[in-house]
C-alpha cells in the first residue's frame, strides 16, 4: 500500500514538473514583436493652411517662405537619419524634403552641395524637368535650367507653368511636397494634402490645377514638384509637422 502511494506521489510530482516546463517553454518561444518606424501623429492646426476646393474635394496647402533666409541642402541618401533628428541637429525653422533618389541610395538627377557633385544631370524629359538652386547671393530659385555658377542645386520635377501642361505617368493619389515661385519671384516650400487625410493628397496631374488656384497671400508663377508620398515631409518651428513614413533622401533646412 505504501508502495502504491509512493508511486502515485511520484507520478503527481512528475506531472507538475512537466506542466511547469511546458508553460516556461511556450513563454520563451514567443516571437519578438515586429519593430516599426515611429510615425506618431502630431496635431496640426488647419487654420494655418490654405483651403483649396477642386473638383468637389478639399485640399490643404501648408506654406513656408524661403527667400531672404539661410538655406542648407542636406544629403541623407546613405545616412538615413530621421527628419526629426536632422531638424533638431540643425535647428531648422522650416524644412522640407528634396528630390527623388534610387533604391541604391543615389540622387535621381543632379545633386550638388557647395560645389560637391553627388550625381550628374539626368536627361529625363518626363519627370526631372526642373531644378532648384541657390544663386550667388544664396537666394533660392526654381527653373528649367540653372547657371554654371550655382554651387548648390538639385534636379526634380515636373516643373509646372501656368499655361503649359506637363506630362505625368504612373499617377496615383499621394501627399505632394513642392516649391512654389510667386509672381514677385519669391520662393515658398509647401505640402499639399487631402483635408480629411493628411497622409495622402492629389494626383500629380491635378497638382498644378490645385496650387495655381492660390490667390492669397500671393499668386503662383510656377511649381517644382519634389519627392512625394511616404518620403515627403514638412516642418515649421510653429508646430506644423508632416512626418515621413520612409527615409527622406535629402532635406532643405531654412534658418
Amino acid at each position: 500500500m505504501k508502495k502504491l502511494f509512493s508511486l502515485l506521489a511520484l507520478f503527481l510530482l512528475l506531472f507538475f514538473l512537466l506542466f511547469l516546463w511546458e508553460k516556461e517553454f511556450k513563454q520563451n518561444s514567443k516571437p519578438d514583436a515586429p519593430k516599426i518606424r515611429n510615425t506618431s501623429v502630431l496635431p496640426i492646426n488647419t487654420q494655418e493652411a490654405i483651403n483649396i476646393l477642386y473638383e468637389n474635394r478639399e485640399y490643404l496647402v501648408y506654406l513656408g517662405g524661403l527667400s531672404g533666409k539661410t538655406i542648407w541642402l542636406i544629403p541623407n541618401f546613405l545616412e538615413e537619419k530621421s527628419t526629426k533628428k536632422i531638424v533638431e541637429e540643425n535647428d531648422c525653422l522650416l524644412a522640407i524634403n528634396g528630390g527623388f533618389y534610387t533604391k541604391k541610395g543615389k540622387p535621381l538627377g543632379l545633386f550638388m552641395v557647395d560645389g560637391k557633385k553627388y550625381e550628374n544631370i539626368s536627361s529625363d524629359k518626363t519627370l526631372l524637368t526642373g531644378f532648384f538652386y541657390l544663386d550667388a547671393k544664396g537666394e533660392p530659385n526654381i527653373a528649367n535650367t540653372f547657371p554654371n555658377t550655382a554651387l548648390t542645386a538639385f534636379q526634380s520635377g515636373p516643373l509646372f507653368f501656368q499655361d503649359k501642361a506637363a506630362s505625368t505617368k504612373d499617377d496615383e493619389p499621394a501627399r505632394r511636397a513642392v516649391f512654389i515661385e510667386a509672381r514677385d519671384k519669391k520662393i515658398y516650400a509647401a505640402i499639399v494634402v487631402f483635408k480629411e487625410n493628411r497622409f495622402s493628397g492629389p494626383y500629380l496631374s491635378d497638382l498644378p490645377s490645385i496650387v495655381f488656384k492660390i490667390k492669397e497671400p500671393f499668386t503662383v508663377s510656377r511649381i517644382l514638384n519634389l519627392d512625394g508620398g511616404s518620403a515627403s515631409f514638412f516642418y515649421t518651428k510653429d508646430g506644423v509637422y508632416f512626418q515621413e513614413q520612409t527615409n527622406v533622401g535629402s532635406i532643405i533646412c531654412i534658418k
